[in-house]
């Protein structure tokens, strides 16, 4: 999933916590070179389906998630 809307002080584990209620996440990116945005990955598609829908609009530390699919999966050995 990209997220955009993250606030500066935001960290992985706060992420971890909001993400992770709706499956499990494998992985979490906060990259340097881009400010405000996450990159988040579920080990299943209808869990992280269902986190877009009820994460879209809810306010993590003071900014408002805009979550959706990410354009480019990762390369990873099980495609």
């Amino acid at each position: 999933l990209f997220v955009s809307g993250v606030a500066p002080d935001v960290k992985k584990t706060d992420l971890q916590r909001e993400f992770g209620e709706f499956g499990h996440v494998t992985d979490i990116e906060l990259p340097l070179t881009a400010k405000g945005v996450a990159f988040v990955e579920f080990d299943n598609a209808r869990d992280a389906a269902e986190a877009l829908d009820e994460l879209t609009g809810r306010k993590l530390k003071g900014m408002v998630l805009k979550v959706r699919m990410a354009d480019v999966q990762k390369n990873n050995k099980n495609a």
